[in-house]
């Protein structure tokens, strides 16, 4: 990491973007679809330590599939 912290906000703004495309590839698929966030959980595994989490609730908080696997990480202890 830089001293001005810039590989964390890389990292913040790489999971924020990673958390849109899976929300918009999944509202694209219409009422029916199945919501997989498996495939999320080892990148955000890896970077956990990294990512400023208030940040990315608050970038993503108009985005009900973020909120989502938001919730899902709190949950599995991925955030704390």
């Amino acid at each position: 990491m830089t001293a001005d912290g810039s590989s964390v906000f890389a990292r913040n703004d790489e999971l924020r973007e990673a958390l849109r495309r899976a929300a918009s590839a999944l509202a694209a698929n219409g009422p029916e679809f199945a919501l997989d966030f498996g495939p999320l959980l080892p990148a955000v595994r890896a970077v956990r330590e990294q990512v400023d989490w208030e940040r990315v609730r608050a970038d993503t908080a108009d985005n009900d599939f973020a909120v989502a696997f938001l919730a899902l990480i709190d949950r599995l202890g991925v955030t704390a």
